[in-house]
């Protein structure tokens, strides 16, 4: 099973409301995110808001993922992950051979291409357990991370 996890709690503060929540093309940035990882895979996708940003959990519902509302501002962004990974482990107990994409909120170019070749990549390459897309010698977004590299 594949997973995508997207921290959406920063605070956006040079743009004076949600970036995320900004129309591009017909539809807000977190919906294009949303729908790059849908369509490239991704089973079950949780996005982590937290309480500054509440506007964007509709738009995540309404866009096919399920939403994370933190009770408080997290440190940083790690702390935002480790809440999502706290959450999908205890609401689906992935298994170690299952995976999962840590997906930038603010991304909208993202293409659900990448997104399906790096979950052939792990098809095709059993042995690497993180795999991330590069383009001219550059590292990209999202990472594909087997879950057996999240502590229990």
């Amino acid at each position: 099973m594949i997973f995508a996890l997207v921290p959406a709690a920063g605070h956006s503060t040079r743009m004076s409301r949600p970036k995320l929540a900004l129309p591009l093309g017909g539809r807000t940035v977190l919906e294009h995110v949303i729908a790059a990882l849908r369509g490239g895979g991704a089973e079950h996708i949780l996005v982590v808001i937290g309480p500054h940003v509440t506007e964007l959990g509709p738009l995540a519902d309404m866009a096919g993922a399920e939403t994370l509302l933190l009770s408080e501002e997290t440190a940083d962004m790690r702390a935002t992950v480790e809440a999502g990974l706290t959450w999908l482990e205890a609401k689906f107990s992935p298994k170690p051979d299952d995976a999962w994409l840590l997906a930038p909120a603010d991304h909208p170019t993202l293409n659900a291409a990448v997104v399906q070749q790096l979950v052939a990549a792990r098809i095709d390459i059993p042995e690497s357990s993180i795999i991330i897309p590069t383009f001219a010698g550059r590292r990209g977004d999202p990472a594909l991370i087997a879950w057996q590299h999240i502590e229990g």
